[in-house]
């Protein structure tokens, strides 16, 4: 869920000692489809008294929603550490 700033955060804001309200502008406002996914290793496949390893990854545009908990998937893309 989307939630906007409510007071203005900036580094001037605060030298000014001004604290404006933000309002949310949705007409000049472009949302794009956002998700982030935590994928793990299957139990099947982590050793015994191991913890199952997991990686964030972030999906955009039209790969947003293609999978629900429990699936299983397999993903290409760059490894960024």
């Amino acid at each position: 869920q989307f939630t906007p700033l409510q007071k203005c955060t900036s580094p001037d804001c605060a030298k000014n000692g001004k604290s404006g309200i933000l309002n949310l502008q949705t007409r000049g406002s472009k949302f794009l489809k956002y998700q982030e996914v935590k994928l793990q290793e299957p139990p099947n496949e982590v050793p015994v008294g191991n913890v199952p390893r997991t990686v964030k990854i972030f999906l955009r545009g039209e790969l947003t929603r293609c999978i629900s908990p429990g699936d299983n998937a397999t993903v290409s893309g760059v490894f960024m550490p």
